[in-house]
């Protein structure tokens, strides 16, 4: 599970990750005297280093998100207010939608393909070669009403729905692992997200009038009809009765055509300020105890992670007994 808030910093990352190469490719070049160790060394050092960064800034990410969750109480369809909320209902379809890997109709999916693949020294490892999740709203129903979900964005804590490793190609091909996550219909979830507008009503109808009023005005005939007593110009008054009567018309209209549902002028997503979004299929006890592990081990292994390479760093330079090194040989022989 990665939190959004992490995202920005991986971004940070990578930057850094090829900053530190470059560094790696120099000090092979330039070998420096001062740092008296092994350019390939320092390098694993630095990679490290902002591994565990990453680590401890993860941890306080999913610590933050552990607090909102605790913090935010769950409310009703029917009387969510605009903003950051936590809504928990049984999962409906907007539109039938099947999971790619199985089949299954669901609400929801995110699938993973992975082909085992073996290193230069003999071992194997699961490579991710394809991977996706849908992105077609549904709904979440409580017993107050319904509202939209758009699932885009979202952290997703699902249980594993499906799960097969086969060889597609016959017994010389590589090994293949499918993995399919999915929220089925009726299945109870919780989302936490931002509930906004999905558009603005009053607006939509304002425009609507707007169109109708200069399409009327183009109309020379129609002029002439509210033009009641026929002296060549259109009142105020003649006026403001030919707009009473376009609305009207507009309200008409819009009875007999049948009024969108208002479930889906409310919708409950990623925010553009807040960008917290969680979709879970399990209680939000259990999500809080998953993200309190999660935060926990961060926040463990990543300070030591960072304090063992400063320490390594410092013996390398000479500050410390060089005994103190990380020896990165004896890992990679």
């Amino acid at each position: 599970m990665q939190p959004t808030e992490a995202r920005s910093y991986f971004k940070w990352l990578a930057h850094g990750v090829v900053g530190v190469s470059i560094l790696g490719s120099l000090t092979r070049v330039f070998r420096s005297p001062a740092l008296g160790a092994n350019p390939v060394d320092l390098l694993l050092d630095l990679v490290v280093a902002l591994a565990g960064g990453g680590l401890v800034y993860y941890g306080f990410a999913t610590l933050r998100e552990k607090r909102m969750l605790e913090n935010i109480p769950s409310s009703k369809v029917r009387s969510v207010a605009m903003g950051l909320a936590e809504i928990k209902g049984a999962a409906k379809q907007k539109a039938p939608l099947v999971s790619p890997l199985t089949g299954a109709a669901c609400t929801y999916y995110r699938f993973l393909i992975e082909e085992e693949r073996s290193g230069s020294k003999g071992q194997k490892s699961w490579v991710t070669i394809d991977q996706g999740q849908s992105t077609q709203p549904f709904y979440v129903e409580d017993e107050t009403g319904r509202i939209l979900v758009d699932p885009v964005g979202a952290e997703t804590i699902l249980r594993q729905a499906y799960r097969e490793i086969k060889r597609d190609g016959g017994w010389t091909s590589s090994r293949r692992r499918y993995t399919e996550w999915r929220i089925i219909p009726e299945e109870r979830i919780f989302v936490l997200g931002t509930v906004s507008k999905t558009h603005d009503i009053a607006f939509e109808k304002k425009a609507r009038l707007t169109e109708r009023l200069q399409q009327l005005k183009k109309d020379k005939d129609k002029m002439r009809e509210i033009d009641t007593n026929q002296d060549g110009d259109v009142s105020p008054e003649e006026w403001d009765a030919a707009v009473q009567k376009a609305q009207d018309d507009l309200l008409r209209e819009e009875v007999s055509a049948g009024s969108k549902e208002a479930e889906d002028d409310v919708v409950i997503g990623k925010g553009a300020l807040e960008e917290t979004f969680l979709i879970a299929d399990r209680s939000e006890k259990s999500v809080e105890r998953a993200l309190a592990w999660k935060a926990g081990a961060s926040l463990s292994f990543g300070p030591v992670i960072v304090a063992a390479v400063a320490v390594s760093l410092l013996a390398r330079a000479g500050v410390l007994p060089s005994g103190w090194s990380i020896p990165w040989n004896q890992f990679f022989r």
